[in-house]
Formats: C-alpha cells, structure tokens, sequence
C-alpha cells in the first residue's frame, strides 16, 4: 500500500493506493494520521479510489483514523469509494459514521 499526501488549503488529503489489507498497512495509515495531528492538522480526506481491495483490518484502520481525528475536534470523510470498496462501508453500517463523498473536491468542500 502507498500512501501520498497533499494539502488543499487547511485540508489534508490522503489518496490511497494498493490494497488495504494487512496490519503493516493499518499501521502506517494510523501513524500516518497521528504524525498528521501532532503537527494540527485537524481536517482529513481519505481518498480510496486507488484502493483495490480492503479487509476488517483496513475498516479498522479508517475507524480508527476517524476517531484520532475527532477526538482531537476535527473531521475526517472518505472520498471516491468505489464499487468494489463502497459496499464494505454499506454492508459495515459505516455509513452511518463516516462521510462518504463521490470525489475528493466535494469532500474538501465539506470540510471548508
């Protein structure tokens, strides 16, 4: 999994690339994430279009991410969740937690 950051005004946004199975690539999104709060970055996308395939422990690590991010009063969204990855957060009912967004424009949007 390879991980590439870039910053859209106040908005960090993380395009995933690979696949998000094992704890090695949970462990680098979440530290990843935590090196991202310690410098205050409080807004973050996760783009996954580049995601070809994600396990529990994947789902785990975006949760996780999630809540570092807003335990420390930010906001974290997912963008371009895919057809093969889209329904994982469906059939998860992470939907209810996470906001989901068609693009990466949209989902800097939202948190502006």
């Amino acid at each position: 999994m390879k991980i590439v950051e870039k910053s859209v005004d106040d908005v960090i946004v993380l395009s995933v690339k690979g696949s998000m199975m094992s704890e090695p690539d949970a462990a680098h999104l979440r530290e990843l994430v935590h090196g991202l709060l310690e410098k205050k970055c409080r807004k973050v996308v996760i783009d996954v279009a580049g995601v070809e395939r994600m396990s529990s422990t994947g789902l785990g690590a975006i949760v996780a991410a999630m809540t570092s991010v807003k335990t420390r009063g930010g906001e974290l969204c997912i963008a371009n969740a895919s057809t093969k990855i889209g329904p994982l957060f469906m059939v998860t009912k992470l939907v209810k937690v996470l906001k989901l967004y068609e693009s990466v424009d949209k989902a800097v949007l939202s948190l502006k």
